[in-house]
């Protein structure tokens, strides 16, 4: 008979098995955040608390062919979503070696550990956007640079998945807080989420109130963030599209044109300001558009400043046959230079300081048009002009040589002003 070897001997033929290594306090919690933070919300769908939140315009990651969640029978059972929510955590992926998050993580993780522990407020969103956006600019001064590092963070789609989770996005509230929208506004035009932004302003511009009344009140600046936001990242033309198609829908919902004005001004202002860098200009069509939407605001008593000096100064910089006939009409009325008289000192009314500034760059840019087209005396006469109405003024000239940003000192108030 034959002797057979005893069945422990068979061992040796298996590799020996290795227990995982146990999580870390920090890979612990954060297991548990992702566990808590899925079956919470996924209860709340399936049980009627919450509606099932519809997907964002903007997607970081498509699903692979291999992820099972991809396919059709899995996406139909809420059992297999949150489990597959699960095992697509990163903790699970043995495969791959955990690495220690670099600094520039840290922020990330602090906001989701606080969203997981319901802990999340505006004011700490508004932390973590401000220094997810320091981080960006720190890398690089180029605005082009930074606006693509906001981008890559994915800040303000964690932020706005915040929002629709906790329920804030019903009534628009967070809106109200300046701060947290303007830089909310920057960082969903960074990362493509303008279409959802446009989507918040139509319903406030169609709001009947109630909820939505404190969002309504600060629609203009919000908006006008939204513009520049728009105007800085994605240059002039997507601005004055942007404002052009707002009008389409004031005119809907028949609400006061005021709401568009701070996105007009700041829009105009920085096209006769800034007007090297604003990337690929509007085309002619929408430039005039855009500049016949003033006439909605000659009549509004809210401006401070009045609207048709950016129409006239606008107007110089048409894409095709730039113009100063509105800049000329327009410095030819004597009520415009009245209104710069006063005897308060210049430097502590700041209407008056804003509207002699003003005056500065339009009689800059109408003088320099008129120069480049050989209508020297032209543009010698707007100078002069300029000089003896500031002159006239019951104003310091050193006050109006400092605000205008002019060094030195001269009898000839034409050379205090730096109109030679």
């Amino acid at each position: 008979m034959v002797k057979l070897k005893a069945l422990g001997s068979l061992k040796a033929l298996f590799p020996p098995i290795h227990q995982p290594l146990p999580l870390t306090t920090s890979e612990s919690q954060r297991l548990l955040n992702a566990l808590t933070t899925s079956f919470r919300t996924r209860l709340d769908e399936e049980h009627g608390f919450t509606k099932p939140t519809p997907k964002l315009p903007a997607v970081t990651q498509l699903p692979s062919a291999t992820d099972p969640a991809s396919s059709p029978a899995a996406r139909g059972r809420p059992t297999d979503q949150h489990l597959g929510s699960i095992l697509r955590n990163p903790l699970f992926k043995h495969n791959e070696p955990i690495q220690t998050p670099s600094s520039a993580m840290e922020p990330n993780e602090v906001f989701e550990s606080a969203v997981a522990k319901g802990l999340m407020t505006i004011p700490r969103a508004r932390g973590y956007l401000l220094k997810v956006g320091a981080q960006a600019r720190a890398k690089s001064q180029d605005r082009w640079v930074s606006s693509k590092d906001m981008a890559k963070s994915g800040a303000g789609l964690r932020v706005v998945q915040w929002l629709r989770a906790s329920g804030q996005e019903r009534h628009l509230s967070f809106l109200s807080d300046r701060t947290f929208a303007s830089v909310l506004m920057s960082f969903m035009v960074a990362e493509g989420l303008e279409e959802l932004a446009m989507e918040w302003f139509q319903r406030l511009w169609s709001s009947k109130g109630g909820e939505e009344f404190e969002a309504w009140k600060s629609l203009p600046a919000v908006f006008g963030d939204f513009t520049t936001a728009k105007s800085i990242q994605m240059g002039q033309a997507s601005a004055f599209e942007t404002v052009c198609e707002a009008e389409k829908h004031v005119l809907a919902s028949a609400r006061t044109f005021y709401s568009l004005l701070p996105a007009w001004i700041r829009v105009a202002r920085g096209t006769t300001q800034f007007h090297e860098g604003l990337g690929n200009p509007a085309s002619t069509t929408t430039f005039e558009h855009f500049g016949d939407l003033e006439r909605h605001f000659k009549d509004d008593h809210r401006i401070t400043l009045p609207p048709d000096m950016d129409r006239a100064h606008l107007e110089l910089y048409h894409p095709t046959k730039p113009s100063p006939t509105l800049a000329l009409e327009f410095l030819a009325r004597e009520s415009i230079w009245k209104a710069t008289a006063g005897s308060s000192e210049l430097k502590k009314n700041t209407q008056m300081t804003e509207l002699v500034r003003r005056l500065h760059l339009l009689v800059a840019d109408t003088a320099r048009h008129l120069s480049s087209v050989g209508e020297k005396d032209e543009s010698e006469a707007v100078w002069q002009m300029f000089g003896r109405h500031l002159a006239s003024l019951n104003h310091d000239l050193d006050d109006i040589a400092a605000l205008l940003g002019v060094k030195g000192r001269s009898d000839s108030p034409a050379a205090v002003l730096g109109l030679r």
